[in-house]
């Protein structure tokens, strides 16, 4: 589908995030967010208004692309793969498992989603967001990242930094750790971050 899309939301970028992940999973091709969000659209004067809009009824057809998701069977048969980076973007202290409840998939490495944005919420410049990415995945190619949070939502903000940053085709692992906690036969780590997040950090 090659309509154009564009989403925006109140500024966090996390629902963006989540929404322009849903429809490039189901197969839309011209998905956009829009970089300046509500707030800083209402700062600029640009007209606004109340009443919805019309549109022309279309037939969307799902044409699902796995390359961008991972569930729970590819997390567990990857997460010990020396090539596969599981990055977990859920704050330092639920990684660490400071709370019982928490932890993290062994091996992952932490990255918050809040290191993608400026002060004023808008994301980092792309150059910069790639330099961070490229030292903290230690020059991993996207296609070997899976993305993953408490549930499934701001995972989707670390891909798309990813994807402003030019670098494409990253996972998100939607059931996330909500689903990993789910089986406690399922191994749980502490502590903080492995070596590979600590030299990206330096």
């Amino acid at each position: 589908e090659t309509t154009p899309i564009v989403i925006t939301d109140d500024g966090s970028q996390k629902y963006n995030a989540r929404v322009y992940w849903i429809l490039k999973y189901l197969g839309a091709e011209n998905v956009k967010v829009l970089h300046k969000d509500m707030n800083e659209w209402r700062k600029a004067r640009i007209p606004l208004t109340s009443t919805p809009a019309r549109t022309k009824p279309a037939t969307f057809t799902p044409n699902v692309n796995p390359d961008i998701y991972a569930d729970l069977a590819y997390v567990t048969e990857n997460k010990d793969n020396d090539n596969v980076v599981v990055v977990d973007c859920r704050t330092p202290d639920e990684f660490a498992g400071v709370k019982s409840s928490d932890g993290h998939i062994p091996g992952a490495i932490n990255r918050h989603y809040a290191l993608n944005l400026e002060i004023n919420g808008r994301f980092k410049p792309a150059g910069q967001l790639m330099t961070e990415y490229k030292l903290l995945l230690n020059n991993a190619p996207p296609g070997d990242v899976i993305h993953m949070c408490g549930s499934g939502v701001t995972a989707c903000h670390n891909l798309l930094a990813m994807e402003h940053a030019g670098l494409r085709g990253s996972r998100v692992y939607a059931g996330s750790w909500s689903e990993w906690v789910s089986d406690r036969a399922r191994p749980v780590a502490k502590g903080d971050s492995n070596q590979r997040e600590t030299k990206a950090a330096s």
